[in-house]
């Protein structure tokens, strides 16, 4: 009965530790889709700020554009010989403030990515058999006790 009882809680023990490190372990299943969505965060944000850099570097090869320096003109408020000039009130002015990326959304989806150590899936594997095991054990006295007296239903 006890080599019974031991090898049992061996098998369910083992079963239960690969089981549980497969999904809730350092390279489980649950680990590698933070993973994956903290990559897929990261290759959005450098997607933006490559856009960034690319819209740098294009008004930088335009700075000395006549276009380019007209515009800024107008947007600094000068107005050139013959022009027509428009004020408008502020809060008619829709300004686009919004940022390629948050700082705020950087930091929630940079969260460290948590998984169960190995001692601590050994724990709960071995608690887990324990259980198994004492509940073979306490069915296994019910269906004896049951047989002795009479009561077993087949």
């Amino acid at each position: 009965m006890t080599r019974k009882c031991l090898l049992l809680f061996t098998i369910f023990f083992i079963c239960t530790f690969f089981l549980l490190s497969g999904i809730l372990g350092e390279k489980g299943f649950v680990y590698r889709k933070q993973l994956s969505r903290q990559l897929e965060s990261q290759n959005d944000i450098l997607e933006k700020l490559n856009l960034a850099k690319s819209n740098l570097e294009l008004q930088e090869q335009n700075i000395f554009s006549e276009d380019f320096l007209k515009d800024k003109a107008i947007k600094q408020g000068y107005s050139f010989e013959n022009d027509v000039v428009y004020y408008f009130d502020s809060e008619y002015l829709d300004y686009d403030t919004e940022k390629m990326y948050d700082l705020k959304k950087l930091q929630a989806d940079n969260q460290e990515i948590w998984f169960l150590s190995r001692s601590a899936i050994a724990l709960i594997s071995s608690a887990a058999a324990g259980i198994a095991v004492l509940l073979m054990i306490f069915a296994r006295t019910i269906k004896k006790h049951g047989a002795k007296d009479g009561t077993e239903q087949e």
